[in-house]
């Protein structure tokens, strides 16, 4: 599985620097600059495989779902450049680089993440099940909503916290929403009924919200990117509870999402299932050996 994954990588790679928006209009070479720079080198492209796999189930040939796969981790990418920036995270540090806005500035920033998150709409715009579903995910009720929760007002005392811990489920609205697009957006892109694709949705959820308990835990001793995010912006995360219930959570999460994927899809899944499993289980390693 983890020669399958790199397989994808190297054609994600491929597809995203060919459907890469830039102006070439030569007064907007920063603008083109710091939209590369936004998306290579990038992660471990986590989100398009998820899409491609998902698209798997219903294909053989996952290919016409590239676009869509592109898509999604240009939301995604779009979403780190507006988290990082002075007025929401105020971050310096990404993936062990400058954040955009250290590079390029504030004001380019912003357009560069606007820019990914529009190129990604003409990259949905055939499929208007796929367009419901991403603006669904990105909207007021997912990606955005959550962040406005981030953003919250609060005091910081650790009573108001633990208050504020009970609402987790709703902070991680834009961690469960993202992977529930990356879930579906592969399978919505060849055209399969969203009834089909509900059962990859509702894994996608809450597989989400597994990444974002294990990326709290992480937070606490991150190394690509400052340690202590949450605990500086005085945000309640799993980070505050122990962290082997934490990390419990974390497995018992996936093993649901597993076992729902198994009934609905049964063999078709296998490849997907095995991403799962390879993706959650670095993720918890890691978490693991830094706490």
């Amino acid at each position: 599985m983890q020669q399958a994954i790199q397989e994808l990588q190297q054609v994600i790679e491929s597809a995203l620097l060919a459907h890469l928006p830039q102006s070439r209009h030569p007064g907007a070479k920063s603008l083109d600059d710091a939209i590369h720079y936004a998306m290579f080198p990038g992660g471990k492209r986590l989100r398009p495989i998820l899409a491609l796999m998902g698209a798997k189930i219903f294909s053989d040939d996952p290919r016409p779902a590239l676009g869509a796969a592109c898509a999604v981790e240009y939301i995604h990418c779009s979403s780190l450049i507006f988290d990082d920036l002075p007025c929401m995270d105020d971050a310096a540090i990404r993936r062990g680089i400058p954040c955009v806005h250290k590079v390029y500035g504030e004001e380019v920033a912003w357009l560069a993440g606007i820019a990914l998150l529009n190129q990604s709409y003409a990259l949905f715009g055939k499929v208007p099940a796929l367009i419901a579903e991403a603006t669904h995910c990105i909207g007021t009720e997912g990606m955005i909503g959550g962040q406005a929760l981030d953003l919250a007002p609060h005091d910081g005392n650790e009573h108001a916290l633990l208050e504020r811990s009970q609402n987790l489920v709703e902070r991680n609205k834009k961690t469960s929403a993202m992977m529930r697009l990356s879930l579906t957006a592969g399978a919505l892109a060849l055209n399969i009924p969203p009834a089909e694709v509900e059962p990859l949705g509702v894994a996608g959820q809450a597989l989400g919200e597994a990444y974002q308990i294990a990326d709290d835990l992480l937070d606490v001793h991150a190394t690509s990117k400052p340690a202590g995010q949450d605990q500086r912006h005085h945000r309640p995360t799993s980070g505050l509870f122990d962290e082997r219930a934490g990390f419990d959570q974390v497995n018992g999460l996936v093993t649901g999402a597993r076992e729902s994927l198994q009934s609905a899809y049964g063999s078709r899944a296998a490849a997907l299932l095995m991403a799962i499993d390879a993706i959650f289980k670095a993720q918890l390693a890691e978490a693991s050996h830094v706490s």
